[in-house]
């Protein structure tokens, strides 16, 4: 064996009786980091789905299947009409947010054009309206202002969490032992459908299984 977890001893220190009656009461999490490179959200969310539709995954998490609030992930793209409607904000002041949004990127054709269809993942749209407001270009009142704090509290935990730099990092459960045959091929599936959208040399993954497949070969 190449872990911990596999390992049997005729008798168990005060450490493995305490995993044992962990393991026991809350059954077992085999959980692994898949990193790539952020913002395509697209191909994050595709990603995604396939590792979901996986047997041997419990579950897959990132910043594009993370629900918000109305139904909408962190990725969404909304136009200033959702955004409002989600954040309770005042439609007129969200565009006035948006055109400042399509200004600093230089999307002048946006502004000209009209707004109204003019869409922003929702967690960019956010950030961006937060320090606005932030830096006082845009007055809320108390009631406006609590509903964004907290909105704004709970996506800077899942930006701190799954957002770095250069990548963006999903948690994969597996229903699968921390080593083993199946589990070591089923890190080469993951590869694989990861490889389906992004190059090889900037896909990572991060893990007890992936350690002891290492010490494997």
């Amino acid at each position: 064996v190449y872990g911990y977890t596999q390992i049997e001893t005729a008798r168990q220190n005060e450490s493995q009786v305490a995993e044992q009656r962990v393991s026991d009461t809350f059954g077992t999490q085999n959980v692994i980091a898949l990193l790539v490179p952020r913002g395509d959200y697209d191909s994050e969310k595709a990603l995604l789905e396939r590792l979901e539709a996986c047997d041997q995954v419990d579950y897959a998490m990132g910043l594009s299947n993370i629900e918000v609030m109305d139904g909408h992930t962190l990725t969404d793209a909304l136009t200033p009409r959702q955004f409002a409607e989600m954040t309770d904000l005042d439609y007129e002041l969200v565009c006035l947010v948006y055109a400042a949004y399509a200004a600093e990127g230089e999307e002048y054709g946006r502004i000209v054009g009209g707004l109204d269809d003019y869409t922003v993942p929702l967690m960019d749209m956010f950030f961006f309206a937060y320090d606005k407001v932030e830096e006082g270009y845009v007055d809320l009142d108390e009631e406006e202002q609590a509903d964004l704090d907290a909105l704004y509290e709970q996506l800077s935990d899942a930006r701190e969490q799954l957002l770095g730099e250069d990548y963006t990092r999903m948690l994969v459960s597996l229903d699968l032992p921390e080593e083993g045959e199946e589990t070591f091929a089923f890190l080469q599936t993951i590869h694989d459908e990861a490889e389906r959208y992004y190059d090889a040399e900037n896909v990572y993954l991060v893990g007890d299984s992936t350690s002891d497949y290492d010490l494997s070969v």
